[in-house]
């Protein structure tokens, strides 16, 4: 009897010791989280007194999933030709880079002549850097038909406007980017000045950064102030950069631009301040000019925010995200 009264204290006071430290364990880990959002209370905000042209805005840590600011972010809005970056996603899928296409006559009538010809041979990716860079509807529009040629009969219960479009909405679905609907793989606005692409700050900033991901090599032309290239046809093309800041912001890995009557300015840029965080910085309903200011002021806004949180080691810390989450 006094073995077994022996036996069960000491399985009760193991029993005490292993609940003391679990519920020490916990608390220290809330003690840690609370101690970390107080540190973070402290930081200068960076964004204080933050004014845009923009009526909708993010500034977003990709690789934690914190927000650093934002301005109506899930508002949707017509994103003009912000759409091109899915259309890449969707052509990539099925074109190789290396493949060789030819320019329908059919995708030169549209808004806005970027220099190509009728029946021109081009490489997929030469094109698509081209067309990303210069946003030419023209160069977007015949990879898209290139696309649906190339997938035949693939699609089954295509969307109004063509397989192609079905695939883009298909996709962002998969992504889960719900605010995201397609028209147009150029994202022009019809004949009425009538948006056919639409979404959100937040699900553009992701798409953003999904893509150049993907796709660094297509994706990081589009920093460069301009774009030179030769079609397989021997003729050289040179296009200017829709984005006229590019080389105002530091580290900058990817932009791409979005302008129509309806939608107004918009404007997302994937940039690098620290080694590991990518920001998703996305400005939309701008005006024409006011975007590039939004920009390069959240551009410059972000690297500071970031920096602080760098300098209190914040970054790499579990109860950092612990308090993002």
């Amino acid at each position: 009897m006094k073995n077994f009264d022996k036996s069960l204290i000491a399985v009760l006071f193991f029993t005490f010791v292993l609940g003391s430290l679990y519920f020490y364990g916990s608390h220290l880990e809330e003690i840690k989280v609370v101690a970390t959002r107080q540190a973070i209370a402290q930081l200068p905000n960076s964004f204080q007194n933050t004014v845009l042209y923009a009526t909708s805005a993010l500034v977003k840590d990709a690789d934690t999933g914190a927000i650093l600011y934002s301005f109506h972010p899930n508002k949707v809005h017509s994103i003009a030709s912000l759409t091109k970056l899915m259309s890449t996603s969707i052509i990539l899928e099925h074109l190789s880079s290396d493949d060789t296409i030819s320019i329908p006559f059919t995708a030169l009538a549209l808004s806005g002549d970027n220099g190509l010809f009728a029946d021109e041979e081009w490489n997929v990716g030469e094109l698509l850097k081209y067309s990303l860079i210069g946003s030419s509807n023209d160069g977007i529009m015949a990879l898209a038909i290139a696309t649906e040629q190339k997938i035949g009969n693939e699609i089954e219960n295509p969307l109004d406007a063509s397989p192609f479009t079905s695939l883009m909405n298909d996709e962002a679905k998969t992504l889960g980017l719900s605010s995201l609907r397609f028209e147009t793989p150029t994202g022009l606005d019809t004949a009425e000045k009538i948006p056919t692409t639409w979404g959100s700050a937040k699900d553009i900033g992701d798409l953003l950064h999904i893509v150049y991901n993907k796709h660094p090599d297509i994706l990081s032309g589009t920093i460069a102030p301009s774009f030179t290239t030769t079609s397989i046809d021997g003729f050289s093309h040179t296009i200017l950069n829709t984005n006229p800041v590019t080389e105002n912001i530091p580290n900058l890995l990817a932009s791409k631009t979005g302008f129509t009557d309806a939608s107004g300015g918009n404007l997302a840029i994937l940039t690098e301040p620290i080694q590991g965080h990518q920001l998703e910085i996305v400005v939309l309903g701008s005006t024409y000019e006011g975007r590039f200011e939004d920009i390069v002021q959240l551009a410059e806004r972000g690297k500071t925010a970031l920096e602080n949180l760098s300098a209190l080691g914040l970054l790499s810390n579990e109860d950092y995200l612990q308090t993002i989450r």
